[in-house]
């Protein structure tokens, strides 16, 4: 079923990913971004973003210096509660 998530975390092994976005259907046969942001790294990204709730979710890599090399992709329920 689905589930309702608002933060993702990404890494990747090279650093080739220059832009991505997170993305659910958009309930037309589409897809629809839900977060867009830059280069991954070999540090990863840890991003928050509205609630959404959706059955399928994906990655994708909209610009890149070469082949992505994801190694690690996650969604959580509820966002990162800042550093204090």
């Amino acid at each position: 079923g689905e589930k309702t998530f608002a933060r993702a975390t990404a890494s990747e092994y090279l650093d080739a990913v220059r832009a991505f976005e997170i993305q659910v259907p958009d309930g037309k046969g589409g897809w629809k971004a839900v977060f867009k942001g830059g280069s991954i790294g070999g540090f990863g990204v840890d991003v928050n973003f509205k609630p959404v709730k959706a059955r399928k979710v994906r990655l994708a890599i909209t610009e890149s210096t070469g082949a992505p090399s994801i190694w690690d992709f996650a969604l959580y329920k509820s966002a990162r509660k800042p550093a204090a």
